[in-house]
């Protein structure tokens, strides 16, 4: 057998243009690179590739953006020829699209064109945009169009013939037929609600209000009706994910809508509401989603927020809050509530699984911070978050409690930062936990003496303690929280001597930190039954590592009993 290398500049032609095609879609794909400067970077390297990359047509046609170089979109037109075009243009200012964008989405290559991915600026670049996509796009499968003032995002690409820009006004687009489109984003712009693309889509995402409302051409016409929004949701057989903040323009105390029945293939659908809660509210609760598909509503935590919380938290049997955001995005906090299957919360097969997961089908709800700079709200001005964050505390003490039985409260906001400020901005949330006398698990993903000690405290309805029928509490430690060890330690003391459920503490942390409050944990295991499990050891550097035999160690504690805590190895 040889064991000859052909060398890369040795390849076939054809080979060598197969390779091109590759990295090309490659660095297409990365927002770090543009698809003509891959181009250009390969073309550099020898007369030989220079060569095949002119003449390579299909390369030219897919998704190289010239959208910054008038000369260059001539240039890329021409050497893709008659071939089938993915456009690409992301820097449309009004002067390209006065000038070359009529090229671009000329009839006949619209009529050839198999996917479209636009940014404009400013509503005269946009406005040419709309009116020069046609109605009639036979081999589209994707299209993505996003249509910015220029203060939404980065500062627009500037040209000195260019005018300040103006404010984007939201317009339709008159495609009508698309047979092969499966994907769509919209961003300040629609399609006709009445248009027949819709069903084989797999992937639709409109947005109008992301940052701020938007003016509409003609409202009354591009506000989509229940009984349309109902046609089209019903139409999507393939649809996997749907993202939508356009809902329709409901009339307050009137009969609810009809419900709308979601494909058993869809996995995701959010909805997002900036400042028309109640709309987001009626559409969201019209929708009959498959137990398997997620279900997010996201809203700006201004205005009437409680509404969507109390429609969806009635007769909730397990809940998760959280008024602590996400690190990386603009979430103030978190509602989940199950999707009528409590048992996973319940009956769980390793308890300690929900301090970092949510079981079964559930109903996610967040508060968003409305984030005009583009700032991470961690790093935003406080004052400038707290308006948001009261109208999140307002919201979440209005929640159903009733029928809860199993509660998750992953983190609350000032907790570890001032337990004055805490108390004070969750009094009525705490208050409002009272009415939750119907809880049986309680899990806290990371312990917090704060937190803690208010739940602690009498209820302020019945004077006894807090969930009288509580059998199981959930908990992860953090490294030496003695305070916080203390806490549960008297909490627990205190429902013994009130002759209340006997609960089994199911603990994850550290085996020093067991071994170090050793007398703390023993008198918890004479008042409750205990199941340990220790957090794996990191071995340093150079340390001879042994695993263990099971993936942890449970201690178990029998009140009736009274022993002391024994390790055993789990199987």
């Amino acid at each position: 057998m040889s064991t000859h290398r052909v060398g890369i500049a040795n390849l076939p032609v054809e080979v060598l243009a197969m390779v091109f095609e590759c990295y090309h879609t490659t660095a297409t794909s990365d927002a770090m690179y543009d698809g003509h400067r891959s181009l250009f970077r390969l073309s550099h390297v020898c007369r030989t590739w220079r060569h095949i990359i002119l003449a390579c047509r299909a390369l030219w046609a897919s998704n190289v953006d010239a959208s910054d170089r008038t000369t260059l979109s001539q240039v890329v037109l021409e050497r893709a020829g008659s071939r089938t075009l993915d456009i690409r243009l992301m820097e449309i200012t009004p002067r390209f699209a006065k000038n070359c964008l009529p090229e671009w989405l000329d009839t006949s290559r619209q009529a050839r064109t198999r996917s479209i991915n636009l940014q404009c600026f400013g509503n005269r670049a946009s406005d040419t945009m709309v009116k020069l996509i046609g109605s009639n796009l036979p081999l589209l499968r994707s299209l993505e169009i996003h249509c910015y003032t220029a203060d939404d995002e980065l500062e627009a690409p500037s040209h000195p013939d260019d005018e300040p820009e103006d404010e984007v006004i939201i317009e339709t687009l008159s495609i009508e037929h698309a047979p092969a489109l499966t994907r769509v984003v919209l961003e300040n712009c629609l399609l006709r609600w009445d248009a027949d693309i819709y069903s084989h889509l797999t992937h639709l995402e409109i947005s109008v209000n992301r940052k701020a409302l938007r003016k509409f051409h003609n409202p009354a016409a591009q506000y989509p009706t229940h009984a349309r929004m109902s046609s089209i949701i019903s139409s999507l057989h393939h649809i996997v994910d749907l993202k939508l903040d356009i809902f329709p323009r409901y009339v307050e105390r009137a009969e609810r809508p009809q419900p709308i029945p979601v494909s058993p293939s869809c996995q995701r659908v959010e909805l997002r509401s900036l400042n028309g809660h109640n709309h987001c509210c009626w559409f969201a609760s019209s929708l009959v989603v498959p137990p398997s598909t997620a279900l997010t509503i996201v809203q700006v935590s201004e205005g009437n927020t409680a509404r969507i919380l109390s429609e969806f938290s009635r007769a909730a049997q397990a809940m998760s809050i959280s008024t602590i955001g996400s690190v990386g995005n603009d979430y103030l906090g978190t509602v989940v509530v199950d999707a009528g299957d409590v048992s996973p919360w319940t009956q769980p097969v390793v308890p300690t699984d929900l301090l970092h997961s949510i079981p079964g089908g559930h109903v996610t709800l967040h508060f968003e911070y409305l984030n005009i700079n583009d700032v991470v709200a961690e790093e935003e001005e406080e004052e400038n978050i707290v308006p948001s964050c009261k109208n999140m505390f307002r919201a979440i003490s209005q929640l159903d409690f009733n029928q809860l039985k199993a509660l998750q409260i992953p983190g609350l906001r000032y907790s570890d930062e001032n337990e004055r400020r805490f108390v004070r901005n969750h009094a009525a949330f705490l208050r409002a936990l009272a009415d939750a006398e119907k809880v049986e698990v309680f899990i806290l993903p990371k312990a917090n003496a704060s937190l803690l000690r208010a739940l602690a405290k009498p209820s302020t309805v019945t004077g006894g303690p807090q969930f009288p029928l509580l059998s199981s509490v959930i908990v992860s430690l953090w490294p030496g929280d003695t305070e916080s060890l203390t806490i549960i330690r008297d909490w627990l003391v205190g429902r013994h001597n009130a002759k209340m459920t006997v609960i089994t503490l199911h603990v994850l942390l550290k085996l020093k930190d067991y071994e170090t409050n050793a007398d703390l944990w023993q008198e918890i295991g004479h008042v409750a039954t205990l199941d340990t499990c220790f957090e794996p050891v990191t071995p340093k550097v150079g340390a001879t590592h042994i695993e263990p035999l099971g993936a942890s160690f449970v201690l178990s504690h029998s009140d009736s009993e009274g022993t002391d805590a024994t390790d055993e190895e789990s199987d």
